[in-house]
């Protein structure tokens, strides 16, 4: 079976499924996808009080569903390629309600199973058998991986990143000095937009998690000495960078999810 873009649009319980027309004789998998990680970004910064870190923290929201659509369809090309007999329908979350679901998800340390069990009567009757779900996790940065904190051999700036961050967004490493792990350059900040989000495979006919995968993917850009690292890309290329990022991310994580269906 050849797979075809989306043509019929439908509503269905807070969310707009996409389907695809499917060939006469059906495929005996078809994956549905949901991301749940495009609402906002973070930009997140460690702030240093009376010799004390903590975490500053805010968020910026995105376009309405645009975000969410691209990794969508990154997901849908992905499957065209690892299992090319598949049909795909494609979930977009409307409205507030399953992004607040899955941030008191993240606010009580819920997992993927968690928020599967919260979202599965919202979705109602959905024509397929397995669900692919993009979602986000919270956790302890560690965004430095080709990059090392002055004085700390090649160990990356764990000590120097207090707080967690989530789902995607940007880290602004200000008096965070850090040298390049292959050429030794230094810089005293960094800007590493980031994506923290998890990839899990559902079987909708058992509503059993079959495995998920956990990302953790960032790139460092250094500051240098004459800029603010907040300025080291514009508003636009800091979006660009995120949602290559994330788009990437999803991408690779697809194939290894089908090796254990």
């Amino acid at each position: 079976m050849t797979h075809r873009r989306p043509q019929l649009t439908f509503l269905l319980a807070a969310v707009v499924v996409a389907a695809q027309c499917l060939a006469a004789e059906p495929s005996s998998r078809t994956y549905a996808v949901l991301s749940l990680v495009g609402d906002r970004f973070m930009v997140a910064a460690p702030k240093i009080d009376a010799g004390r870190e903590s975490s500053r923290k805010a968020f910026v929201e995105f376009p309405a569903g645009a975000v969410d659509t691209e990794v969508s369809i990154a997901v849908e090309d992905a499957l065209r390629e690892a299992d090319p007999s598949s049909a795909t329908v494609l979930l977009r979350a409307r409205g507030t309600e399953f992004f607040q679901l899955q941030a008191d998800g993240l606010d009580r340390g819920g997992d993927s199973m968690d928020l599967y069990r919260q979202l599965r009567p919202r979705l109602g009757d959905i024509p397929a058998t397995h669900l692919i779900l993009v979602g986000k996790i919270r956790r302890e940065p560690d965004i430095v991986p080709t990059y090392t904190c002055f004085g700390s051999g090649r160990e990356p700036c764990r000590a120097l990143q207090p707080g967690r961050i989530e789902g995607v967004g940007v880290y602004v490493g200000r008096r965070l000095p850090v040298r390049d792990a292959n050429t030794g350059e230094p810089s005293p900040g960094f800007l590493a937009p980031f994506a923290y989000v998890r990839v899990s495979l559902f079987d909708l006919r058992s509503a059993e998690l079959i495995t998920e995968q956990v990302l953790t993917e960032s790139w460092v850009f250094p500051s240098g000495y004459d800029k603010d690292p907040m300025e080291v890309l514009d508003a636009a290329a800091k979006r660009v960078k995120m949602r290559e990022l994330l788009v990437s991310a999803v991408r690779s994580a697809v194939p290894r999810l089908l090796q254990k269906r």
